[in-house]
């Protein structure tokens, strides 16, 4: 309420303009006029408008009907960790031993099978494309799987 009084007054007095009653308002005449001549300033709204402090903001203030969410995403899970890799190792032996002959003293011959099919094998030589025949050691043949240099070992038991 003072805060009202005060501007009321401030405006009284801001337009230059007094208030005198009718009977007793003379108009000097202009010879006996002292000092610089002053012309009321009339004040509108709009200058009183532009005086006022205003905060500028964003100048923008949206749309306030627009739907709005609460929602926050939880953060991502960690990430999993990856075992290492066993390294590669040959697959199974396909094959059985089938017999033996020696044909020659001290050089043997070797038979195996895998389904079908039959090989005959001395020491050194290559079959089924991927394998060799490298010896024999405690009544095993020695092969290796040639892609991987994998060593692996077949029993020549013969069971009857």
């Amino acid at each position: 309420m003072l805060a009202v009084v005060a501007l009321l007054i401030w405006l009284n007095v801001s337009t230059g303009v007094e208030r005198r009653e009718p009977s007793a308002a003379v108009e000097p005449r202009p010879a006996e006029r002292q000092g610089p001549t002053m012309t009321p300033r009339k004040k509108t709204h709009e200058s009183f408008l532009s005086l006022v402090e205003r905060d500028s903001g964003s100048g923008d203030i949206g749309n306030p009907f627009v739907a709005k969410s609460w929602y926050v995403q939880p953060p991502a899970p960690p990430p999993v960790p990856v075992a290492p890799l066993a390294p590669p190792s040959a697959p199974p032996l396909p094959f059985g031993f089938a017999g033996t002959v020696e044909a020659e003293p001290g050089h043997p011959v070797y038979y195996l099978v895998t389904g079908e099919q039959s090989y005959a094998v001395s020491k050194g030589e290559t079959f089924a494309g991927q394998y060799r025949l490298d010896g024999v050691e405690h009544g095993q043949l020695v092969i290796i799987y040639l892609p991987l240099a994998a060593k692996q070992l077949l029993p020549m038991n013969i069971d009857s």
